[in-house]
């Protein structure tokens, strides 16, 4: 699979070669691996697939292609999903990091985004008792309405 950008295309940033920390355990390491591969997989096929659409192509994707295509990008969100659920509490404990800049202008554009979005944990705590609380009120009403 060739993935260089044409001129004017979105590139793929590097893959980053990681050493594993030495206070973490083997399934630790195991764990953020395996999420990591899925990671990097996604990422491939997203920047496959904005290759593909880009409109400074010059071959124009057919319909059945570019379905193929997004079908590909879904199943590995998918996979990456399940990867992430797999090692859920493993991983809940843990906080990642950069630990190098950002490559280009993309990635500093994006790390106070995500810094931003993610939300202080009191406020966690209130958005899951809410959650919780609507969804215990969802179970009684179907529970209510099986009764009937």
């Amino acid at each position: 699979m060739n993935t260089s950008a044409q001129p004017g295309q979105p590139a793929a940033p590097p893959t980053p070669v990681l050493a594993p920390h030495p206070e973490l355990d083997r399934n630790t390491i195991e764990a953020l691996q395996a999420v990591r591969d899925r990671l990097l997989q996604l990422r491939e096929s997203y920047y496959f697939f904005m290759q593909a659409v880009h409109p400074d192509n010059p071959a124009p994707i057919s319909w059945p292609d570019l379905l193929g295509k997004f079908s590909v990008l879904v199943a590995k969100h998918t996979h990456l999903r399940a990867e992430s659920l797999r090692y859920h509490a493993l991983l809940s404990g843990l906080a990642l990091h950069p630990c190098e800049p950002p490559v280009n202008e993309a990635e500093a554009g994006s790390l106070p985004v995500l810094l931003r979005t993610k939300l202080l944990p009191a406020m966690e705590r209130e958005e899951l008792a809410a959650r919780a609380e609507m969804s215990a009120e969802g179970a009684d009403i179907a529970v209510s309405m099986h009764a009937a």
